[in-house]
């Protein structure tokens, strides 16, 4: 039993060492995730999912998004050069100055333009 504390004691430390945001608009899903590394680094992993179907894609030259949360500001831009994409998914590592992990409790606030679509929402 004594040998089964230290191992449940490292699970509960990893398990609480990542935060997960996740939310949606009528069009897109995002997934929001912020991790601890060993060497003190954060890595931080931003996803969004289209929602409608594939070929809608092809006529977007670009998906520009921006999130935002206490911790981290971040924005950019993914080139789709007028082809259809082999996934809706789109996944970001994101890069950021901030030394500071998010809270759980955080709201991430997303937006995502698709041409002349721009829809706006939360993260929890």
């Amino acid at each position: 039993m004594k040998k089964w504390i230290p191992l449940a004691l490292v699970i509960l430390v990893l398990a609480g060492c990542a935060q997960t945001f996740e939310g949606a608009s009528p069009s897109w899903k995002a997934k929001y995730t912020v991790e601890e590394t060993d060497d003190s680094g954060i890595n931080r992993t931003f996803s969004l999912t289209y929602k409608g179907d594939i070929e809608d894609l092809e006529a977007a030259e670009a998906i520009n998004y921006s999130f935002e949360s206490e911790s981290a500001e971040i924005s950019g831009e993914h080139s789709l050069d007028g082809e259809i994409p082999k996934d809706k998914t789109f996944s970001f590592d994101v890069e950021s100055e901030s030394e500071k992990v998010e809270d759980e409790t955080e709201i991430v606030d997303v937006m995502v333009r698709m041409g002349t679509e721009l829809e706006t929402f939360q993260l929890h």
